[in-house]
């Protein structure tokens, strides 16, 4: 029996993509499947997956098709996994070494539902670590601050609960963690996992971040109103401060 199915979305990322290929050929941990749900790339993902699928002892599966988002995508990937663990490696992401799937011991670790590991956030343009994620779990605000990518989750797990939902575009992972950990016996790993680069989606500034944000903060955090209205005052201004940025750098380029 396969232990762990990674999950990779990817699109048009094939030079990340590499990376991300390369961290999994080095796991000496081999009892695993790759599952590729790539959005009809049109750089060379097609072909780096096809000479991957030649190199690696391991199952290869690649789902060439369009989708209707990140968690439509996501979903596939877990739905068709085979492996008695899922753990979703984004195309930006990629494992901190050799052993970090043989080190979380899985066989060790069957009484639990979710492993939540630490992760490494890594700046694209400099190269260099500025962060490290370790999860924790607030128990006042019933908070579960899980880095998505470095948590690993049993695939019955998704098959009782649910999977992740596909209306939200950016933090559906995010809601999915507040909604369903209080269901699941966990296990916090403070070690890395993942090295995750800072320029994915909800990283970046948008208005769909925005409302989804306000929805996440409003209907899933359960946190003091306090709390919770001082989070959307901050949202508020963060948001208006990168609109004025936007309005500003439009301004400067149309006068050249």
């Amino acid at each position: 029996m396969i232990k762990i199915s990674i999950v990779t979305l990817t699109y048009n990322r094939s030079k990340k993509l590499k990376k991300n290929i390369s961290s999994v050929l080095n796991q000496n941990l081999h009892n695993i499947e790759h599952i590729i749900v790539d959005n009809l790339s049109n750089d060379e993902t097609e072909n780096l997956v096809t000479e991957y699928k030649s190199k690696a002892n391991y199952p290869v599966i690649y789902i060439r098709e369009k989708d209707s988002g990140i968690y439509n995508a996501m979903n596939k990937g877990i739905k068709v996994s085979t492996g008695v663990w899922v753990h979703t490696l984004n195309s930006d992401d990629y494992y901190y070494s050799g052993e970090s799937l043989s080190s979380l011991n899985l066989g060790d670790n069957e009484e639990y539902d979710v492993i939540a590991n630490a992760i490494l956030i890594k700046n694209e343009k400099t190269g260099s670590i500025f962060s490290k994620w370790v999860p924790d779990y607030n128990k006042e605000f019933n908070h579960y601050n899980f880095p998505h990518s470095g948590m690993i989750i049993k695939k019955t797990f998704y098959e009782k609960y649910g999977y992740y939902n596909e209306k939200y575009r950016i933090l559906s992972d995010s809601m999915y963690c507040m909604k369903f950990m209080p269901f699941a016996k966990y296990k916090i790993i403070e070690d890395p996992l993942v090295v995750m680069l800072d320029s994915g989606i909800s990283n970046k500034f948008s208005f769909r971040k925005s409302r989804e944000l306000m929805i996440f903060n409003l209907c899933y955090y359960r946190g003091p109103l306090k709390y919770r209205l001082k989070f959307i005052l901050k949202n508020l201004y963060l948001d208006i401060k990168a609109i004025s940025k936007i309005i500003l750098r439009k301004l400067i380029f149309s006068k050249k």
